[in-house]
């Protein structure tokens, strides 16, 4: 389809692929030139685009996004590229939220094509963190779950146990980008950034010191009617060297291009180019049942065989169900 100029966009349909496969397809699917539209219906999107790839829920979404593909002949670009060059064996992605509702969505996004994936609120029971207090593969907390919360105030006014695990994790070798979010408004800290900030910049020199690197993004989520100065809090997380994003799926989208950095060129598929002309010239189909759907084809120019076929017992439940009896 890349190769056929008489293809615009491509659409992708597929029932939810297992993590490894849905991680290879888009990664191809990303340095494609034209766009894509990508529909794993049942499957939480990863986000809502990436790049030229725009991903829907529903095929009536796909193919409104395919429309408007069509018609804007524009293509989308992917946030910039920072010159980070990760250590090998730096590979983990492992976030660490104040709370239960960015913590589940990012988890449900980045499952799609992040494995294995753990969290203490998972989503499915083989992403259950067996152990909350020590992460394992790609790991999404929610540390304003109850099993961190008895004894001392939510982590979005108390900072101390998000700081200290925030050391945990950058002192983890294999552990590549960390994530964060960042909470304005009334009944927040009075100055969060201010208290992360130093962290950041603390765990960022660490790993430069052991000769790694270490990226960190933050979610904040805020307005400018908040009481903390939203501007002001950017720039200090900016100066501190972290990458700000404001939206979840900017933070997945982000999160997905260090990936790429570390997974490198998309893998082969291993499989053969298809020649242009077998799916043009050659179209043949072998309809079992009704003959309608022959019918249809055979206009269109296709090639058909029509198989009559009807159901056992003429579809009569209570003699299909007989004769199964007697089969046995």
């Amino acid at each position: 389809m890349e190769a056929d100029e008489k293809t615009a966009v491509i659409i992708l349909i597929s029932k939810p692929p297992a993590p490894e496969v849905s991680r290879r397809l888009l990664a191809h699917a990303r340095i494609l030139i034209k766009p894509v539209v990508v529909c794993f219906l049942g499957a939480q999107p990863p986000g809502g685009v990436l790049g030229d790839v725009r991903f829907a829920d529903t095929l009536e979404l796909a193919h409104d996004y395919a429309w408007e593909a069509l018609r804007s002949k524009r293509r989308g670009g992917y946030l910039e590229r920072r010159g980070i060059d990760f250590a090998a064996g730096q590979r983990w992605v492992r976030g660490l939220f104040s709370g239960g509702t960015l913590a589940l969505e990012t988890l449900s996004r980045l499952s799609a094509v992040l494995t294995p994936i753990f969290s203490n609120i998972p989503l499915s029971a083989e992403q259950r963190l067996p152990d909350p207090l020590r992460s394992q593969g790609h790991t999404i907390l929610d540390l304003g779950a109850d099993e961190f919360t008895v004894g001392r105030l939510h982590p979005m006014m108390d900072f101390d146990l998000r700081l200290r695990r925030l050391r945990q994790e950058a002192a983890d070798p294999e552990v590549a980008l960390l994530l964060l979010d960042l909470v304005l408004g009334d009944g927040a800290h009075a100055d969060p950034a201010g208290e992360l900030a130093p962290a950041v910049e603390r765990a960022l020199s660490e790993a430069d010191a052991g000769g790694r690197e270490l990226d960190v993004a933050v979610l904040v989520i805020g307005t400018e009617e908040d009481p903390q100065d939203l501007y002001e809090q950017i720039e200090t997380l900016t100066r501190a060297g972290a990458r700000v994003c404001r939206s979840v799926g900017e933070l997945v989208e982000y999160t997905l291009l260090r990936m790429d950095q570390i997974w490198g060129d998309p893998p082969d598929l291993d499989f053969p180019d298809v020649p242009l002309e077998a799916i043009r010239d050659t179209r043949a189909v072998v309809n079992v049942g009704i003959e309608v759907f022959a019918a249809s084809l055979t206009a269109q120019g296709a090639r058909v065989v029509q198989m009559d076929w009807r159901p056992p017992a003429g579809g009569n439940e209570k003699l299909t169900a007989l004769l199964a009896r007697m089969k046995r």
